[in-house]
């Protein structure tokens, strides 16, 4: 038995027009983000979704609840779908994180991702938390299919992942786009999941 899963990333925010790291902070849509989230919805409208998941952050919920409207369904929010937890620079602009870690800075330039910020989700715990919620989401639905909204960097984490390239490699997988497709399935006999595609963001094109 299969699932398929379709994975969004939350439509833009106004954190991430400041080029922000929200991380877990709560952070409104941008007025392009709900441009974004109805192109969306036109994208995905006919799919018969079995089921609506998210981030229980708002930005995630927002961007798929018009699609499980449609559907008559709830969008079920599930922990494991968070983003990243960036610890103390959550709500950082970019350009004041090398004044306030710098160490840390010269590594996220290198590699694209934080290491030693206080507080923070290690990369390595963000995969494993993420990879273990969409096993459990994907067996509650075989041979189903089934929306899933979450965030940037642990969507691009798993990607990394799924491409068998180590963290250190990240810089060579593209940073994942608002409200960005990505298709997989999980298969139940070998516990693994297929990546179909990645980063698709055709919709944007649909007037």
């Amino acid at each position: 038995m299969k699932t398929k899963i379709t994975l969004v990333r939350h439509a833009q925010t106004k954190a991430n027009m400041k080029r922000s790291f929200s991380g877990r902070k709560e952070v409104p849509l941008s007025t392009y983000g709900y441009q974004q989230i109805r192109d969306l919805t036109n994208r995905l409208r006919g799919i018969a979704f079995d089921a609506v998941y998210s981030s229980p952050m708002k930005r995630a919920i927002e961007t798929v609840r018009p699609i499980a409207k449609e559907l008559h369904q709830p969008v079920i929010t599930d922990d494991g779908l968070l983003e990243l937890s960036y610890g103390e620079l959550e709500g950082t602009p970019r350009d004041e994180i090398a004044d306030k870690f710098p160490n840390v800075w010269e590594f996220f330039i290198q590699y694209d991702y934080f290491k030693g910020v206080p507080g923070q989700e290690e990369v390595e715990e963000g995969l494993a938390r993420f990879m273990h919620c969409l096993k459990r989401l994907a067996r509650l639905h075989p041979n189903g299919h089934i929306l899933v909204a979450s965030h940037g960097m642990i969507i691009r984490i798993f990607v990394c992942y799924l491409l068998g390239m180590p963290f250190s490699k990240l810089p060579e997988v593209d940073r994942t786009r608002n409200t960005a497709l990505t298709e997989l399935e999980f298969d139940f006999d070998t516990e693994k999941f297929t990546l179909l595609s990645y980063n698709d963001v055709s919709h944007e094109e649909i007037l």
